[in-house]
Formats: C-alpha cells, structure tokens, sequence
C-alpha cells in the first residue's frame, strides 16, 4: 500500500467529512476499524484526533480507487492498520522490518539520492530539442535499477529511445511521452550508452540488438505520486527519483546559475508544463524548503546540471504531474 493522507488540524472538520462506505466495512466505520485492529487511544482528544485522519483518510482512498477503475493508477488502496495515522507517520510499507528496524520512519528533513549512489551523471540534450522526455524516463529507470541492486546503475542508452520507441508513439528529438518509453523498455529492454551512444538526433534507423540489454521483462509501471508537494516527498523519500513536467520558458529559468540558491519565481507559470525532468531529492536552507532537480541541459547550466526550486508553492507547476516507477513483476524491496 501507498499513501496518501491529508491531516485534519481542527474537529471542526469532521463535520465536514463525508466520506463513502469501503467494501467490508458498515456505516460504523470507526467503531469497526477499533474493533478490527484493536485501537485503543490515551484520550478522548487523541481519538477525536485520529477519528479525524482516518475519515479523511478513507475519503483519500476512495478517490484513489475511483482513478483506479478509471484506468488512471495500477492498484488499489484499503484500510488497514495505519489508517488513523498521518504524513509524518507513515510507515516504511516498502520493507518488512527485521528485529532492530522501526517499522516507522519519521521523514528527514533532507533526502538526496545522489548520495544513495542512485543518479547518473546529468547528461546534456543539446541539439536534440524535445528529447528531453527520453533524458528523465532515462534517469528514472536508471534511479530505480540503483535501488534495486543497491550500487549505481550503468549508464543507459536515451539514443535507443530516441530511434526506437517510435512505434509507441514518440519522435525522438521531436518530442515523446515518458509512459511510451517505459512501453518500450518493458517489451525490449534498453541498452547501455556505451554500446548506443547519444547522437543529438534522430538516427536513420533503429539498431537494437545489442547484447547487453537490460530491464526487459520487469514490467516498469508509472504512478502517478500526487499534486501534494508533502505527499511527493513522502513517495521521493520511500520510492526513489519522481518525474516531474515543469515550465522553463522563463528567463529567469534558463539563465539560472549554482550562486542564485533556491528558485522561487513565481511568475514561472503553475499550470501546464513542458519539459520532463527528474527530482532526486529535497532539503532546507535557512527555512526555506526545495527541490533537488536534475534537468538534462548539461553540467554547464545551473548548480552543475541542477537546480534547487522552491517546495510547497507549486513553482513552475512541478506538482502537477509528478509521477514515480515501480514494479510490476521481479518486485524490490522499493516497489
């Protein structure tokens, strides 16, 4: 189970929640979920509290499920024991605990996957223009192998996507959708760059028999993390890299440079977006929060390759469609 919870501050609020009855469970949900799983509270406070998060908690995961019959997400969500609890209490679900591990995590104020070993060096598009999409499926993937086999992933080919993938329905440096390349990669695997090498074009055909193919069969899946910023740091924090479409078309974003610390240009617009990037971690600096981005426009530009974009305030529309990869089949402990 993923989650998504969203914290009731006040009482007040339940009288405001409606939430729909879930398979299994009558009217008396509350009453049925101490029962289930044997709640006990210190206070009447306390379980008003946490009758509070877990309604509006139920409403999260019918609203989950409905995009999940829409076709929109690839499973499913219920309620179990964690459903009275909130953001900051998430429980690690990605692992099963051993005898000296917490079953809870309190997230950090700082996570970066670089440190982890888990993100290749930041390449540059260059001359391929809209081929940014195959950059961040690229960075993604290769986020996500790291994990899996705790060691840094080899660098994988964005050329092969480029040339290859059109039959799903991309066009190379003419642009691409990230959910396509991750359609190719499942029925083909991808190559190393060494064997496949970036041209800053779309090549003349197609060449992928290469024998040192990798990720074919794991059956990669896209999720789609939420338009919650605190929410994308709890999947960052527990999933690895989110992929992410942002605005660039400001000046202020293209000339930004490593001494301009955290961008917060508010004119960079909330709504659209076309450049696919990659968020490899978030921190503070002096009480403001950010986004570590990695963007694919070469060490040369900004922090190295990077830039810091203001958290919580929805800059340049990064939370509008930000997304993480996990396994279908062959399952980490991650996915």
């Amino acid at each position: 189970m993923r989650w998504q919870f969203s914290v009731c501050l006040s009482i007040v609020c339940l009288g405001f929640i409606r939430a729909k009855s879930i398979p299994g469970f009558p009217e008396d949900q509350w009453g049925r979920f101490k029962l289930e799983f044997n709640k006990n509270y210190r206070s009447e406070n306390e379980e008003n509290l946490r009758q509070g998060i877990f309604m509006n908690n139920i409403q999260r995961i019918n609203q989950h499920n409905e995009r999940f019959a829409n076709g929109e997400v690839s499973f499913t969500k219920e309620i179990d024991q964690y459903t009275d609890m909130g953001e900051n209490e998430v429980p690690n679900s990605l692992y099963s605990p051993t005898n000296n591990e917490s079953m809870y995590i309190e997230l950090p104020k700082e996570k970066d996957w670089r440190k982890e070993n888990a993100v290749t060096k930041v390449r540059d598009q260059g001359g391929c223009e809209k081929g940014d999409w195959a950059f961040a499926a690229i960075g993604a993937v290769e986020g996500l192998l790291s994990i899996r086999d705790k060691k840094l992933s080899p660098e994988l080919s964005v050329q092969e996507l480029i040339d290859c993938s059109g039959a799903m329905g991309n066009y190379g440096c003419g642009g691409g959708v990230v959910t396509k390349a991750f359609d190719y990669i499942n029925d083909e695997g991808i190559s190393k760059e060494t064997s496949y090498p970036f041209i800053e074009k779309n090549s003349e055909k197609c060449s992928n028999e290469h024998q040192d193919k990798i990720a074919k069969g794991l059956d990669i899946q896209l999720d789609f993390a939420t338009n919650n910023e605190s929410q994308m740091k709890s999947y960052l924090f527990h999933n690895g890299p989110l992929l992410a479409v942002i605005n660039t078309s400001l000046a202020s974003f293209e000339n930004y440079t490593g001494d301009d610390g955290i961008y917060k240009d508010e004119e960079c617009g909330k709504s659209g977006g076309e450049h696919n990037v990659l968020i490899v971690g978030y921190n503070e600096e002096k009480g403001e929060k950010y986004w570590i981005v990695k963007n694919s426009w070469g060490e040369g530009w900004g922090d190295k390759g990077y830039i810091k974009i203001a958290r919580d305030k929805n800059i340049c529309g990064i939370a509008n469609n930000a997304n993480f990869l996990s396994y279908g089949n062959n399952k980490s402990k991650y996915s």
